[in-house]
């Protein structure tokens, strides 16, 4: 059974596991797993493509590997302040399986997988709640998703269809990058555009899948702005886990029966305290 790995509490007074942080952070958790198989298809993808659409696939590879050499750092720096990695190799697993190299992102897998396989069914369906309460960061984060996606398929097709054509101003993996950013932005800049039917085709799929995505990201960031500053000063998750909200509720139940017992068992008058002024007491 693996050891699960600790984190600091938002509290300061005790320590969270790896698991529960899974829980707390789904969203975010949940993306970084998702680019990390999407490193997984680009690791193929550079050993069977040629160039220059090879080019393509190795640009993407390495952003995508800065993001999650961030992540790995963050949790690094995050738990060596708290003096607890001493012994917690997975988190070197996880630096380890973010470098830039092919199919090592398996390594960073293996480790999430075994996060995921500890967690029990009370926490899958907490996992499940945190998604339905934070539903704008789970559209946020599944639209920047995509986007990566599509600009990576997006350049990648479209150095594949021009590269048949000898008048093709979209020659090399910076021009199909550039075109396919431009595309999904929906500004089309117009210096680099495609003149195959082939190439034309995968714009209008591109320029579609653009104002989709552009326009979940505006209306968004637009709701962000326009939210009250109460909202936005105030966080709105609290940051404990479902078993603390558990505990915390039950004993709120004890003291709030606590306070009634004690009540009832007062007396209703003491020594006429109570009596109305300019009466006598009884």
């Amino acid at each position: 059974m693996a050891t699960a790995m600790l984190t600091p509490d938002p509290n300061g007074d005790r320590f969270q596991s790896e698991e529960e942080e899974l829980i707390v952070d789904t969203n975010y958790q949940f993306f970084i797993i998702g680019l990390a198989l999407l490193q997984i298809v680009n690791s193929l993808l550079i050993v069977l493509l040629e160039e220059p659409q090879r080019s393509v696939i190795i640009v993407f590879f390495l952003l995508i590997s800065l993001v999650l050499i961030a992540d790995a750092v963050r949790r690094l720096v995050r738990f060596r302040r708290h003096r607890v990695l001493e012994h917690q190799i997975g988190f070197w697993l996880i630096l380890l399986g973010s470098l830039p190299i092919p199919f090592i992102i398996l390594v960073r897998l293996a480790t999430s997988y075994r996060m995921l396989r500890n967690l029990q069914r009370q926490d899958i369906e907490a996992m499940g709640k945190v998604v339905v309460m934070r539903r704008a960061q789970s559209t946020l984060l599944i639209a920047i998703f995509f986007v990566i996606i599509v600009l990576e398929l997006g350049s990648t097709l479209i150095l594949g269809a021009e590269a048949k054509s000898t008048s093709a101003n979209i020659v090399d993996a910076n021009d199909a990058i550039w075109w396919a950013l431009v595309t999904v932005a929906t500004v089309g800049y117009g210096d680099q555009y495609p003149v195959t039917t082939a190439g034309r085709l995968i714009a209008v799929l591109v320029m579609v899948a653009g104002v989709g995505l552009f326009t979940v990201l505006t209306s968004y960031f637009a709701h962000w702005f326009l939210r009250p500053q109460s909202s936005i000063d105030q966080p709105s998750d609290p940051g404990i886990s479902h078993a603390d909200y558990e505990a915390l509720m039950n004993k709120l139940e004890r003291l709030t029966a606590r306070v009634e017992h004690l009540t009832a068992a007062q007396p209703v008058a003491n020594d006429g305290a109570d009596a109305p002024p300019g009466e006598p007491d009884t």
